[in-house]
């Protein structure tokens, strides 16, 4: 997602259509045994140093470092195919398609791979009678996500009725773990599920309100093996985003205007592995990262107090699970130098998001760029060239980006070690 002056939706986890689709996009449409896009990668034609350098006489809120050119691997996607979510693993991405809902029949119903590495890319799975593809989640040789349609799946509106399929890597089938009915509904539509997997945990969300907690869901834990539970956690509020790693969780949850269909007085809490209760890490969390020992999200206090249900001044936080004490990472979105930052990744001790930098003070129209936040410096940089970024993903080596700007969209992947960043402050 793109920020815009003063008025940026943050995502609306509760509404799985409304707000999604600006233009329905094209579909890929080849079967799952498939491969689509170039066999082989196509690396950036012009090397350039990877060197700490300015771009233009305009100062940034951030260090410029360049990336290694032709160290990045590419894989390009169909024109006009549009991302709604993704999640790395080292070079590989799993990703679904915005446009479930509209015109295009197909669009939204399916779970792509990317492997960076080799410049491949696959459908694994599509989603049967017509229900929508969603939210897909890897890490090692397992593959998740939510397939799920409503009750009145002809206006989109109702119950929603859901399963979590899971497969391994690479040529596993794709087979249903649990499946259940949202209830609730937020703009008129049922929730889905949240997903987040590590390893062989998978930690999702399902409803659970209870008398002191009306808006409560419950976090499962679950073995994608042998499909048994681990562990759960009955949640205060409804949950906005979550992270497992490790065995431990990071969400923020909030309460829920249901007829604007957003979160806002939202908190972001830790469930520390071995415990049955959850802390409270900070107030005004939305978006959220959690890998190894660090900790990353997106806190907005005007758009979570403000209960406007759009993105006023977010600005990426990072906390290490030694002390859960946050602090920023990314400049303040003051309007003037930044907008704010978004989307954040964490992995191998570094965080990343998409930053928005078109400001009045610097008219810049080609959208949001990479910035990386580093654990051993503690200071944040951004990486070109990487303009039009959306989605970002870091660990296991590597760094993956997604861009909708370039004549097609191309996912990017360049590895860790091949990035010159400084070593001190």
């Amino acid at each position: 997602m793109s920020l815009r002056p003063a008025a940026v939706a943050l995502v609306l986890l509760a509404g799985a259509v409304a707000g999604c689709v600006p233009i329905p996009p094209p579909s890929l449409t080849a079967p799952a045994s498939a491969t689509l896009g170039p066999p082989s990668p196509s690396p950036t034609p012009t090397a350039v140093p990877s060197a700490a350098s300015s771009l233009s006489p305009w100062t940034g809120p951030y260090p410029v470092v360049r990336l290694p050119g032709h160290q990045i691997r590419t894989v390009s996607l169909p024109l006009g195919f549009s991302i709604h979510r993704s999640s790395a693993d080292g070079p590989r991405v799993v990703f679904d398609q915005t446009g479930y809902g509209t015109d295009d029949t197909a669009a939204g119903r399916s779970v792509y791979f990317a492997d960076l590495s080799d410049g491949t890319l696959r459908t694994i799975g599509t989603a049967a009678g017509g229900d929508a593809a969603w939210t897909p989640v890897i890490s090692g040789e397992h593959v998740a996500w939510v397939e799920w349609r409503y009750a009145d799946n002809v206006h989109f509106t109702g119950d929603l009725t859901w399963r979590i399929m899971v497969m391994r890597l690479p040529a596993g089938e794709p087979r249903e773990l649990v499946a259940g009915v949202n209830r609730r509904l937020e703009g008129g539509q049922g929730v889905p599920p949240l997903l987040s997997i590590d390893g062989d945990e998978l930690a999702y969300t399902i409803e659970s309100p209870t008398a002191s907690h009306p808006l409560g869901w419950k976090i499962v834990v679950r073995d994608v093996v042998d499909g048994s539970v681990r562990r759960s956690l009955q949640t205060g509020l409804s949950v906005y985003s979550m992270a497992l790693s490790d065995g431990q969780v990071a969400y923020s949850e909030g309460l829920v205007d249901q007829a604007g269909n957003f979160k806002y007085r939202t908190r972001l809490m830790f469930w520390k592995r071995g415990t049955t209760t959850a802390v409270k890490v900070a107030d005004d969390a939305f978006e959220v990262a959690f890998r190894g020992s660090l900790l990353a999200w997106v806190g907005d206090e005007l758009s979570s107090r403000g209960q406007v249900g759009l993105a006023q001044r977010p600005r990426v936080f990072v906390a290490s699970m030694d002390d859960l004490k946050a602090r920023p990472a990314g400049h303040d979105a003051d309007g003037i130098v930044d907008w704010g930052g978004l989307w954040p990744a964490a992995g191998d001790g570094y965080a990343t998001w998409a930053d928005n930098q078109d400001t009045p003070s610097h008219p810049d129209p080609s959208g949001d760029h990479l910035v990386i936040w580093d654990t051993r410096t503690g200071r944040a940089y951004q990486l070109e060239p990487t303009a039009g970024l959306d989605l970002s993903g870091v660990g296991n080596g590597w760094l993956v980006w997604h861009s909708e700007w370039d004549p097609v969209p191309v996912w990017h992947g360049v590895r860790l070690d091949a990035i010159t960043l400084p070593t001190s402050p």
